[in-house]
């Protein structure tokens, strides 16, 4: 297999990103945890817009937009410096921002868990790839590509895996758990959806640094 083609973007890969994200994060967990006020129809019809709201706000906050190889998989990364926490929620409707402000708190907890006393790092906020390219190595081709860069900066890089599968991955390419994060306890299910009593979403704050810093 030919190694993948990597290249970086900004503003003008909002809508490739959209179009690749909004269809490989479908099943995700906790996208349909954020959107679980709607409708199964409701939430696959709205979920384009809410993809292209957050990743025009991320682009405007100086995150940038990876591509292998004709836009077969994609990641959106922050720089140090730069994050989601503060794109703000006048972005997106009541119903998701409550859910957003639930989920915030949580995840910067678990940053403050993983990082050093002012530690600049990377911060990966999405990777995916499309159906049919699966299977060949493109996320991961991505993520090398991230920590080849943060070893060069000499930082750190933070993510949160949202499903298991992914989780694993990341293990596997040498990234550490900090903790467990879990959305919707007694609220959702493990899927996202409705679900009173239900465990909730889990998500895994996870930290790489390079060998020097380790």
């Amino acid at each position: 297999m030919a190694e993948a083609q990597i290249t970086t973007g900004g503003p003008e890969r909002v809508q490739a990103a959209t179009e690749l994200l909004s269809e490989a994060f479908r099943a995700d967990p906790t996208v349909t945890y954020l959107l679980s006020s709607l409708n199964p129809e409701q939430r696959a019809a709205y979920r384009p817009a809410f993809f292209r709201a957050i990743l025009t706000a991320a682009a405007a906050n100086n995150a940038t937009f990876e591509e292998t190889s004709g836009c077969k998989s994609c990641g959106v990364m922050f720089p140090p410096g730069s994050a989601v926490d503060r794109l703000g929620p006048s972005l997106y409707p009541t119903f998701i921002s409550r859910m957003l402000w639930e989920m915030a708190p949580l995840t910067k907890a678990c940053k403050a868990k993983a990082l050093r006393e002012d530690e600049k790092y990377y911060y990966v906020w999405f990777l995916g790839t499309r159906d049919d390219e699966r299977g060949q190595g493109l996320c991961s081709a991505l993520v090398k590509h991230y920590q080849a860069k943060a070893a060069r900066e000499q930082v750190a890089i933070y993510l949160e895996a949202a499903t298991e599968y992914c989780w694993r991955l990341y293990e596997r390419l040498g990234f550490v758990t900090v903790d467990e994060i879990v959305l919707g306890k007694g609220k959702a299910a493990a899927d996202g959806t409705v679900c009173v009593g239900g465990p909730g979403v889990r998500l895994w704050g996870m930290i790489w640094r390079p060998e020097s810093l380790k």
